[in-house]
């Protein structure tokens, strides 16, 4: 249960809750009438949870917004008429954008308004309430000019159990989708956190350097109800990598992929993604750039800081990685002790100070690999989990970038 507000009458109370169902579907709109006592769903998306609410110029709910592809809102009834024109007229002027009210000035003739979407990282704007007008005030990412990004297409698909999922492409610009080269970019976490429709930094970086960047919500990622992440549980390198698998060939099948010009990174997770996609199907990804990711879960398990003086909770969280058979599973699952059948070749990206997964998981991989005689490559800096420091992220892109160029192509 998640409290949004209240109506202008203080007689109705909204949250989001998924109370009335089991299994798959995304959280609902509720109210809940005080002088009624009774509780009502006024809406649900059958895919996605409701992301927050939107408000007017006194904090009263006026709307909820969702992702199942582009953003997109439900309005209430009862809510404040004047205040939803205003939110329909503002969406009106920024079609493919996502937009939101983040402050008005005491006599609420202003309004601070915030523009984001695919092309652009996010500009702020002075919206005269009287007057209708608009004035640009500043941009969070001034260097990045939104005429040269490229676009981000929402896409969704069945995994070969049948389960939906959605995800995005970034699209190359002024490219054809058509038999592109393609660098799979799933995302870290894994419980919980999720790709969106907005602008990606590194999916930009990608796509503006000729590849079709493919991000995947793969089962256990949030945002798609409770069911969905619970899907997830016990599937650490299964049926979780099964579904990144399948966006892949799904790619392909579209025609929108080169076959023989895949390459998967990811960072965290996402690491642990990109090295377990290479052990599990060896000819169907041409290279691996695993950043920051967890190859012995084991060692993860007890080296990492995430649940440091907590064991219990620790033991709890890794049981939900790969169920109650941990040891059983661990080495079928740890992708540094399944190197056999390996194809593809490798940039190994870590930092040396990362706390939440410790670099000895990428010395204990390049051990595994050297009794093998397998080459690879590496970029280890002095930084965390996942580099921060402008100098280190640019090196590690241009890295990154040569690398692409000799395994993919341009």
């Amino acid at each position: 249960i998640s409290a949004l507000g209240f109506n202008e009458a203080n007689d109705l109370f909204y949250f989001t809750s998924n109370h009335d169902i089991k299994g798959m579907g995304g959280t609902g709109l509720f109210s809940y009438d005080f002088n009624s006592g009774k509780i009502k769903l006024l809406y649900r998306n059958p895919d996605v949870d409701i992301m927050g609410g939107v408000y007017d110029d006194k904090d009263n709910l006026i709307a909820v917004r969702y992702q199942a592809g582009y953003t997109d809102y439900y309005y209430l009834e009862s809510g404040n008429k004047e205040a939803i024109q205003q939110h329909k007229g503002l969406r009106a002027s920024f079609p493919e954008a996502d937009i939101s009210i983040t402050s008005f000035t005491r006599d609420n003739a202003v309004a601070t308004l915030y523009v984001s979407s695919d092309k652009n990282p996010g500009d702020f704007y002075l919206y005269d309430t009287k007057k209708k007008s608009l004035t640009y005030l500043a941009s969070t990412m001034p260097q990045v000019d939104p005429k040269l990004m490229a676009r981000v297409e929402p896409f969704n698909l069945k995994a070969r159990d049948g389960l939906k999922m959605f995800g995005q492409l970034t699209i190359p610009p002024n490219k054809k989708l058509e038999k592109l080269p393609m660098v799979v970019y799933p995302h870290g976490g894994p419980y919980g956190p999720r790709d969106y429709w907005r602008w990606d930094n590194r999916a930009q970086l990608l796509a503006n350097n000729g590849y079709l960047v493919l991000q995947l919500n793969f089962r256990g990622s949030g945002g798609y109800g409770a069911g969905f992440q619970e899907a997830g549980y016990g599937e650490w390198g299964a049926k979780m990598q099964d579904d990144i698998t399948d966006a892949t060939l799904w790619a392909i099948n579209q025609g929108y992929a080169d076959k023989n010009k895949i390459c998967i990174h990811g960072v965290s997770y996402g690491g642990y993604a990109s090295m377990q996609a290479v052990v599990k199907e060896p000819d169907l990804y041409k290279c691996a750039i695993p950043d920051a990711g967890p190859y012995d879960l084991d060692y993860q398990l007890r080296k990492a800081d995430s649940f440091k003086g907590q064991p219990k909770r620790r033991k709890w969280y890794f049981d939900r990685m790969l169920g109650e058979n941990f040891e059983a599973l661990n080495q079928e699952r740890s992708p540094a002790y399944n190197l056999d059948k390996l194809k593809a070749p490798l940039l190994i990206v870590h930092g040396k100070e990362d706390k939440r997964v410790p670099i000895g998981n990428a010395y204990l991989l390049e051990d595994k690999l050297k009794e093998k005689g397998i080459k690879y490559e590496t970029v280890y800096k002095k930084d965390g989990h996942g580099f921060q420091k402008i100098p280190n992220r640019i090196e590690l892109y241009e890295t990154i970038l040569k690398f692409l160029k000799k395994h993919i192509g341009n």
